[in-house]
């Protein structure tokens, strides 16, 4: 399984096996076959511990100008340049892996979207998204979470994302019992769903799992699996 046509004729490319257990970014196969998952995670995790969320991707986004080589990347960017759209194309694409690839994220019970980051844009894109996988895979959603006022996440160095966004994210409600579904159009750092994550099992969620389009992976990293 390494492209998916979609219904507009775009062929869109894969995240190719094997993908980390933790981050979805592919890894070189004799270490995932130890470990199952990339180096970084390895590094952080090791065996025996785990981040609180694990993330499911349709795509990559090549960064530093490679995601305009990827039909989805550039879609995303579309969607986060305020062209809304854009919203049933990426979806249609989310749909398909939850139907054809990660089927057992359907055994959620409720999906949330994550909370908006960048208050000029005229809309929460994971919302979007979230409200159309919801309709067609027919899981409640519920946008309780949200964000006290920090620096956007985009705007942050590198080094400062996780101590930008760490305690800024709450929660509208318990949710004693449910098996969230996490949905967003970009997994990057990490450290936005690892915080929506954390919040959701503190107001009761019993697992947490993540749903995005794409997944950022740097050409260097590509180059080293031979992907390029």
């Amino acid at each position: 399984m390494s492209e998916y046509i979609r219904s507009d004729g775009a062929r869109i490319k894969l995240i190719p096996d094997p993908f980390c257990k933790w981050c979805c970014k592919p890894i070189e196969k004799g270490f995932a076959e130890n470990t199952g998952t990339c180096y970084g995670c390895y590094q952080v995790y090791g065996t025996n511990s785990h981040p609180p969320i694990s993330i499911r991707a349709v795509s990559l986004y090549i960064l530093h100008g490679g995601w305009k080589d990827s039909q989805l990347s550039r879609d995303v960017w579309t969607l986060k340049s305020g062209d809304s759209s854009i919203v049933e194309m990426i979806g249609e694409c989310m749909i398909y892996v939850l139907n054809e690839r990660f089927r057992y994220l359907k055994n959620a019970n409720l999906i949330v979207p994550a909370p908006i980051t960048d208050i000029k844009r005229p809309y929460n894109q994971a919302d979007l998204l979230a409200q159309y996988i919801s309709t067609r895979v027919g899981i409640e959603m519920e946008d309780i979470l949200y964000k006290t006022p920090h620096d956007p996440q985009h705007k942050t160095p590198w080094e400062n994302k996780e101590e930008n966004i760490r305690g800024k994210i709450k929660c509208l409600k318990r949710i004693d019992g449910k098996r969230v579904l996490l949905i967003d159009d970009t997994y990057n750092t990490g450290n936005t769903a690892k915080e929506c994550a954390q919040i959701l099992r503190n107001m009761g969620a019993a697992d947490v799992t993540g749903l995005m389009a794409v997944r950022t992976v740097d050409k260097s990293s590509l180059s080293r699996l031979g992907l390029l």
